[in-house]
């Protein structure tokens, strides 16, 4: 245990260096989840590179699921096929931890694949389908801050 923490902490403070150039992307998106009851809701999203390959991903949404507005709350981690800063379209693959509110229970584990695409010199477009609770798509658009290489 004490290792895995270890090597995490090095990965995020090592990631300032090995990330220079590469700021972080902000954008909005969209996510589905077939489940019972199901969830459909929107909200931003904010990437942070921490490697090369590495991106460490928050989103958050408000949405409805049944008969009730909700708060849906992720957190992953995301490996890259491509380098953060490629101009090229990527797959990669996203693991991580998601919770709702006014539900009564537990959080959600994550697991999924996505493709991100340059739509402009800053500008992407990326999707992900997955497990979250259920079945999750989810789609979006995100604008990079900072200098890039």
């Amino acid at each position: 245990m004490r290792r895995g923490v270890a090597g995490l902490l090095g990965l995020l403070l090592a990631g300032p260096v090995a990330g220079q150039g590469r700021g972080p992307a902000w954008g909005a998106g969209v996510v589905a989840v077939a489940s019972d009851p199901g969830f459909v809701g929107a909200g931003p999203v904010g990437r942070w590179p921490v490697a090369r390959q590495v991106v460490v991903s928050g989103f958050g949404a408000v949405g409805r699921r049944a008969d009730r507005w909700v708060l849906r709350g992720e957190a992953t981690v995301q490996y890259r096929v491509r380098d953060w800063a490629s101009p090229r379209p990527a797959w990669y693959l996203a693991g991580g931890v998601a919770g709702v509110t006014r539900t009564g229970g537990g959080g959600y584990l994550v697991a999924g694949v996505g493709y991100e695409t340059r739509i402009a010199a800053k500008s992407a477009f990326w999707a992900e389908l997955g497990v979250a609770g259920g079945a999750r798509l989810m789609i979006g658009i995100q604008s990079r801050s900072g200098r890039r290489k």
